[in-house]
């Protein structure tokens, strides 16, 4: 299972044309293998909390929220 998720995220690196199109690919199938396991992931949540002034920025941390 997880040998199809390599070669689909080989896959979107290779054919990705900016950064945000990678993230936004690679946002949607970090979710697709997250639903598997039963563990909802929403990408959108850390927009809305930067937003509101209420995201700390660490570049030791994932750029998502999980809920």
């Amino acid at each position: 299972m997880l040998e199809d998720y390599v070669q689909k995220i080989d896959a979107i690196t290779r054919q990705a044309r900016s950064e945000t199109s990678l993230q936004i690919k690679l946002e949607y199938l970090l979710s697709e293998l997250l639903a598997l396991f039963e563990i909802p992931y929403e990408p959108s949540i850390n927009e809305t909390l930067k937003s509101q002034g209420l995201s700390q920025v660490d570049s030791t941390r994932p750029g998502s929220c999980w809920v």
